[in-house]
C-alpha cells in the first residue's frame, strides 16, 4: 500500500480488532460445546488461536529474508497475514452457524429470559 496514512488505518482495525475475536472465539466454544467438555475444548482453541505466534515469526522471517529488498518482504509478509485473515474470516462467516450446530450436538438453544432466570 502506497499510503502511509491508508496503511495505519489498516494496521489499527487490524490490531484493534484482535483482542475482540479472540473473546468471540472463546465465546463460540463455551456455546457449542457440553459442560462436560468445555474445558478441554476451550484449552484446545486457545491453543489453536495462539499458535499464530510460534509460527509468524518463523514464515515472516523467511518471506523477508528472501525478498529483494526488506520493504518488499514486510510488504509481502504483512499481505500474507492479510490474505489468510481475509480468507478464514470468509469461511468462518460461510461455514459457522451456532443454532445448527447447537441442536447437532443436543444443546437447549437458550433465550434471553432463560439466561436472565439464572441471573
Amino acid at each position: 500500500m502506497s499510503s502511509p496514512i491508508a496503511s495505519m488505518a489498516l494496521m489499527v482495525v487490524g490490531f484493534g480488532t484482535a483482542p475482540g475475536l479472540f473473546a468471540l472465539t472463546m465465546h463460540i466454544v463455551a456455546e457449542l460445546t457440553t459442560t462436560a467438555r468445555r474445558g478441554a475444548n476451550l484449552s484446545f482453541a486457545n491453543a489453536m488461536v495462539t499458535r499464530g505466534g510460534i509460527f509468524a515469526p518463523a514464515v515472516s522471517g523467511f518471506i523477508i529474508q528472501n525478498a529483494a529488498t526488506r520493504v518488499e518482504g514486510y510488504s509481502a509478509a504483512f499481505a500474507l497475514a492479510g490474505g489468510l485473515t481475509l480468507v478464514f474470516g470468509i469461511l468462518c462467516l460461510v461455514l459457522v452457524n451456532q443454532q445448527r450446530d447447537r441442536r447437532r450436538l443436543g444443546l437447549k438453544d437458550e433465550t434471553v429470559e432463560d439466561l436472565l432466570v439464572r441471573v
